[in-house]
């Protein structure tokens, strides 16, 4: 068992400083009864032999596979049994950020989460984990703060995705989103997209309209009327050239579509506007 405490000075202020943190392989067979009034945790069950574990908090029983994220809020009364070896890493928080978790969006009940150990999500733990040896060295508290939010993050995020989010054709789509946002100034052949990304057009479609609730050219458009509402907004660029950049054919098709983004202002009254408001 590895018992890290972190109190130590920080030089960076990260608004989620971590107690203390560790790591633990419980016994196989050991019951618990614990009432920690000060702290927040949680803790990632990664391994046990058992199909999931069984919990009180105060009284009302929860039942959850692993991996697993549990979670104990401060002053709740925790009750479990092990009955086959587990091992866990936790992380120990002061009861006051309790509420800067649920005001971010990390919701605290119910207490726990399960989730997949992706490539991802291993990375992360194995460079949260390789911190443990060098835990007292300058700045290595703010590196555990950040490494343990960032795992917190992923197993979130994992909790909220959408139906169906880790699926083949979700990828697909997610990574062709990603290619428009870093090419939506040339000129995009759905036909010539889908050939690259050996998906038929149909399929395309159908699996986008999924996701986004606008069409890929909707989605090209608004990503050039934001560039152009950006650039008129911080560069002294003629209109003319604003047009040339994001890839309009002629500068009034620009002008017609940028009015119609942004309550039939034009570009130049866009800009004007910007200006007197500064």
């Amino acid at each position: 068992m590895n018992n890290i405490d972190l109190g130590q000075k920080r030089d960076i202020l990260f608004p989620f400083p971590l107690v203390r943190v560790g790591e633990v392989n419980t016994p196989e067979r050991a019951s618990y009864n614990i009432r920690d009034h000060g702290h927040l945790e949680f803790c990632l069950r990664l391994t046990s032999e058992e199909p999931e574990a069984v919990d009180e908090l105060d009284g009302r029983i929860y039942r959850y596979g692993f991996p697993h994220l549990f979670i104990k809020k401060p002053g709740v009364f925790h009750r479990y049994t092990v009955n086959s070896s587990r091992y866990a890493v936790y992380l120990i928080y002061s009861s006051e950020m309790t509420s800067r978790f649920e005001a971010c969006g990390m919701v605290l009940d119910p207490p726990g989460i399960e989730f997949k150990l992706t490539t991802e999500l291993e990375k992360q733990l194995a460079g949260f984990l390789d911190l443990f040896p060098v835990s007292q060295e300058h700045g290595m508290a703010e590196k555990f703060d950040l490494c343990a939010f960032q795992l917190l993050e992923s197993i979130y995020l994992q909790r909220s995705a959408p139906s169906g989010a880790n699926s083949e054709s979700d990828r697909r789509i997610r990574e062709m989103a990603s290619y428009l946002q870093l090419h939506f100034t040339a000129g995009i052949n759905m036909d010539v997209l889908c050939q690259k990304f050996n998906v038929s057009r149909r399929s395309f479609f159908r699996h986008w309209a999924r996701h986004y609730d606008i069409s890929p050219l909707q989605y090209i458009m608004d990503l050039r009327i934001r560039e152009a509402a950006r650039l008129l907004s911080t560069q002294n660029l003629q209109v003319q050239e604003i047009a040339d950049r994001l890839g309009f054919d002629n500068c009034a098709y620009f002008i017609q579509a940028f009015r119609r983004h942004n309550d039939g202002l034009t570009p130049g009254e866009f800009r004007r506007l910007g200006a007197v408001n500064k």
